[in-house]
């Protein structure tokens, strides 16, 4: 039986760590086995928040494979011997590498690919079934528009591997005016390059309390002198993240096994709220002494440049005739009632990682869910129905069953390994051929 090849949707961190662990497992030759598909031309990984000195919050060690196979040509510091610069990061004596640098150690990694291993600029459009004569689906079909041909293409597969990372989330009193001056911090730079030259005072909003609202904060002063900063969030304060060691061994790969044994989803949900604070609505530490300090300056000055509306919902958001956007605040205590004007609005409101992607809905009916989230086994596999023979993986969506570290680049290492066995083993059994694992 001819072997079906084995699609990847999506070739951001999660599904090059997949690749990698494909290349150093088997023969170039079992490489052509595989396909990913990737709607960028080049690698792209939050491109609009790779502001001047950002930095990871993790070590540099939990790169895509150094957790799995340390050794590997692929780790981070071989990155750093091939590129002439070990020395010179070795003497900045720090873990955490700047988000610019990672994305050149991603943009490396692709480049150092096997050519037997096919990435195509495409862009699916959707994941059909393909129905055998007793009913039952054993074969997909991925349709997907190559990109560089403008033309619809279909690939016949038995699994499918999707890493597309979230959809940005949208407060439901912003989606009307989404737009050239109300956008998402995913978008931010490039909107922003766009109003830099307008010579008018502009009093920007930004929402969220999170790590990006307070680096697009900074950028923003340090960038656009002139401007006025309005800081939205329901909290009381900016807060630290908790990354003492002992908090952080939640994002040892083993915390993932005793997530899942829990089971039970009030237990889960207690242990993601026992360790929120480490990766949600919290903040660097010097990042918030840096912004604090530029606040205290600004009063020692007499100027207020960052303005802080702590303790606020966001009640109505409506634009005036002179083009500002009015905004009904609440004090989430008092509940007393403010106005607002802005100019432009950036939401730094995270990502909705639950909702499938659009491509997946020919087989949405035939997946099985728990409490209206989709059902996904310890391998990140979906759970199916009994007539549906192929199998998807999803990686980035089973933070409430695999843990908090489920969407940050702390597993990608061990889960690649994980849904590399779990695809071979399960090929193995279909195609009735030996498989080493």
């Amino acid at each position: 039986m001819q072997r079906k090849k084995t699609v990847g949707i999506g070739l951001g961190p999660s599904n090059l760590a997949l690749a990698i662990a494909l290349v150093e497992k088997v023969e170039p030759n079992d490489c052509m086995d595989w396909v990913f598909l990737e709607k960028n031309e080049n690698i792209c990984w939050h491109p609009d928040m790779l502001l001047e000195g950002s930095r990871l919050q993790i070590s540099f060690l939990k790169d895509l494979v150094t957790l799995r196979n340390p050794t590997s040509p692929f780790t981070f510091l071989n990155y750093l011997k091939c590129k002439g610069r070990l020395n010179e990061f070795i003497n900045l004596g720090r873990f955490c590498t700047e988000r610019v640098e990672f994305t050149d150690y991603l943009t490396w990694i692709h480049s150092q690919l096997p050519d037997e291993l096919s990435v195509l600029n495409s862009t699916v459009k959707e994941v059909t079934p393909v129905f055998e004569d007793d009913s039952s689906i054993r074969e997909l079909d991925v349709v997907y528009l190559d990109n560089a041909r403008e033309v619809e293409v279909r690939i016949r597969t038995n699994t499918v591997i999707v890493a597309i990372g979230g959809n940005p989330s949208i407060p439901n009193v912003f989606k009307s005016h989404i737009g050239d001056r109300v956008f998402h911090s995913s978008q931010f730079l490039s909107r922003l390059n766009s109003h830099k030259n307008r010579k008018s005072k502009q009093r920007i909003g930004v929402v969220g309390s999170g790590q990006s609202a307070v680096e697009i904060i900074k950028h923003l002063y340090e960038t656009i002198p002139d401007c006025e900063i309005h800081s939205i969030f329901r909290k009381s304060a900016f807060k630290p993240a908790d990354n003492s060691p002992f908090v952080n061994e939640v994002f040892f790969p083993e915390e993932t096994d005793f997530m899942f044994n829990l089971q039970e989803d009030k237990k889960r949900m207690e242990v993601l709220k026992e360790y929120w604070q480490t990766n949600y609505s919290a903040v660097e530490l010097d990042l918030l002494e840096s912004v604090y300090n530029k606040i205290y300056i600004d009063r020692v000055k007499g100027i207020r440049q960052i303005n802080i509306h702590n303790f606020s919902n966001i009640e109505a958001l409506a634009e005036d005739r002179d083009g500002q956007y009015l905004l009904t605040l609440k004090h989430v205590l008092t509940e007393t009632l403010s106005e607002l004007k802005l100019d432009m609005i950036i939401l730094a409101t995270g990502y909705d990682r639950q909702t499938l992607p659009e491509f997946l809905e020919p087989v949405l009916p035939y997946m099985q869910f728990e409490r209206s989230r989709i059902s996904i086994n310890r391998d990140y596999s979906v759970n199916m129905e009994e007539c549906f023979k192929p199998r998807i993986y999803i990686q980035g969506m089973s933070q409430s069953t695999h843990g908090i570290s489920d969407t940050l680049l702390s597993v990608l290492p061990i889960r690649a390994q994980e849904i590399l066995e779990s695809v071979m083993m399960h090929q193995h059994v279909n195609n009735d051929e030996k498989v080493v694992v």
